[in-house]
């Protein structure tokens, strides 16, 4: 990354278009506080913030999502830091468009899954999806957290996500994403290229998870 200058309102929701190879899960890790950078800070309301401080405001969903042994429920309350009620359990799985495959399985929320299997990977793509939504964090990124899904499942998701009155950032490779964005920002080799309004032909309303 080399002379990259992004800014990002409250609320925003950002497609950060990247090559492949490009840097992209590195600019999703620097933007979770994961990557410390050589040079650069990183600021919040015009107050310089450390890593550790923007690691307890964002929730990051990884390409590769990963499940554990136990039952789907165990692995959606995995990090909830307070008790969710069963109404909130049903809404995270709906905008992450996994509910009916979970209410589909005989035991439903109670079914057994491990990493080794249980479910596709679209399924757990859309499961922790749907995790992350539990958590409180006012920042998600998502990077190519849809990547294995079917394009109109994927856009299902990805305009759900667009309503929430939540900061989110998408990074990928795929231009379908970016159509629900606020704004689409490229980057190629590293470096900030374009950074502009996405004037969509629709305006989505925003609603409070």
């Amino acid at each position: 990354m080399r002379n990259l200058d992004l800014s990002i309102r409250c609320g925003e929701k950002i497609a950060v278009m990247v090559k492949s190879g490009s840097g992209k899960t590195t600019l999703a890790k620097i933007l979770a506080g994961y990557y410390t950078v050589s040079s650069g800070d990183s600021f919040l309301d015009g107050e310089k913030i450390n890593y550790s401080q923007l690691r307890q405001l964002v929730t990051y969903v990884p390409q590769q999502s990963y499940v554990f042994t136990g039952t789907i429920l165990d692995n959606l309350l995995l990090g909830a830091e307070e008790e969710v009620t069963d109404d909130r359990l049903m809404e995270v799985c709906s905008i992450a468009e996994i509910l009916d495959d979970i209410k589909a399985m005989p035991l439903g929320f109670q079914t057994q899954i491990s990493a080794d299997g249980g479910l596709s990977g679209g399924q757990k793509q859309r499961l922790a999806i749907a995790r992350a939504l539990l958590t409180r964090q006012p920042v998600l990124i998502f990077d190519e957290a849809t990547s294995g899904l079917d394009r109109d499942t994927e856009e299902k998701v990805i305009a759900n996500l667009s309503k929430l009155d939540r900061t989110i950032i998408f990074i990928a490779h795929r231009g379908s994403v970016s159509y629900y964005a606020d704004r689409i920002v490229e980057i190629d080799s590293g470096e900030k290229i374009k950074d502009r309004i996405n004037h969509r032909p629709f305006s989505f309303l925003m609603t409070t998870l």
